[in-house]
């Protein structure tokens, strides 16, 4: 697959990536983690490639809810090294998990909405402002703190991953943590 056939490709509901898919985004996920982000800090790649990296080690092109356990944890431990070293801790898998830890590790059935509200606020995806009470206020990707300041972002801003590129839903959110718990991320 070339660079601009990738570029052009979408990511469809089910199937697997073929080796070449799979080759291209290992090789693109050194070379930004490697390469461009110790140099350019530019963390909206890094987002992406992370998003590309963990449909590849799932050998899916759509993460869905039950798909999560075909990561494989030594694939999900190594993005969140990643993450963690470049970011020097502010961002990472393991730091949102240590947040949603902080809230009581809220489940989808026994939780009120307030309680996630309040963890999308504490990474950064929810403004302060809108408040726990308001299901408005929630922040597109373009309005992330991580892609404007890094130094003002939010602890646990990035990676994207499993807020807003699964849309957000606190199931997705509580089957991630839980896969990563297992994963002792």
């Amino acid at each position: 697959m070339t660079e601009e056939s990738h570029k052009n490709y979408r990511y469809q509901v089910g199937g697997a990536l073929s080796n070449e898919e799979l080759s291209y985004v290992t090789r693109e996920a050194d070379r930004i983690f490697y390469e461009d982000l110790p140099q350019n800090k530019d963390w909206r790649k890094a987002d992406k490639i992370t998003w590309k990296a963990m449909l590849s080690s799932a050998y899916s092109k759509n993460i869905d809810l039950l798909s999560y356990s075909n990561i494989s944890c030594s694939h999900l431990k190594t993005i969140d090294d990643l993450w963690t070293k470049h970011s020097k801790g502010k961002y990472g898998f393991s730091v949102q998990k240590e947040i949603w830890e902080k809230l009581g590790s809220p489940t989808y059935d026994n939780s009120p909405i307030e309680m996630w509200r309040e963890f999308y606020i504490m990474v950064g995806w929810k403004t302060e402002e809108s408040g726990t009470e308001s299901s408005k206020g929630y922040l597109n990707e373009n309005e992330l703190g991580a892609f404007k300041d890094y130094k003002r972002s939010t602890k646990g801003n990035l990676p994207l991953g499993i807020g807003g590129r699964v849309g957000g839903k606190e199931g997705n959110v509580i089957r991630f943590f839980s896969y990563a718990k297992v994963c002792n991320l």
